[in-house]
């Protein structure tokens, strides 16, 4: 370290757990994350009709579920992976950001209409904002865990 902060080891990478972790580890926490994440999802979007008394709108299949869970968790790791190869602090700010992105996204249901025009039928927030916490949740946790366990500092 110097005085003016961190100094980079041989081969520019930065001093901290994360930027010492390889590549795959952020690929391999990316997908730990997203199938949880999914699989919560899932779950609450099939007991939620049961739950609630509300149905559940057609444009929520779970298809969609799925795949915008996985592709918003994956894109989280892929942040964090270039965060930590620049940033001494890039643990907090990714799990700072992904709780902010988290709460951020929990607007959108409160909107009038959904995506496809269609009005927002009563009790949609209930069905979504679970959803973008557990995305948010899982990506700010799980990703960390797994790309950092047993990882020294280089």
């Amino acid at each position: 370290m110097t005085e003016q902060g961190a100094s980079f080891h041989e081969g520019g990478t930065l001093p901290t757990r994360a930027a010492a972790a390889p590549a795959w580890r952020y690929v391999v926490g990316g997908i730990v994350a997203a199938a949880s994440a999914a699989a919560v999802n899932l779950a609450w979007r099939n007991a939620y009709q049961g739950l609630t008394g509300y149905t559940v709108p057609d444009l929520i299949d779970p298809a969609s579920v799925a795949i915008a869970t996985v592709l918003s968790v994956l894109l989280a790791a892929g942040v964090y992976l270039l965060l930590s190869r620049g940033f001494i602090i890039a643990t907090p700010l990714y799990v700072i950001g992904c709780l902010a992105t988290a709460a951020t996204t929990c607007i959108a249901p409160f909107t009038p209409v959904l995506p496809d025009g269609m009005p927002v039928p009563p009790g949609f927030p209930l069905l979504t904002i679970p959803m973008h916490l557990t995305a948010g949740v899982m990506a700010a946790v799980v990703v960390p865990v797994v790309v950092l366990l047993g990882v020294q500092r280089s």
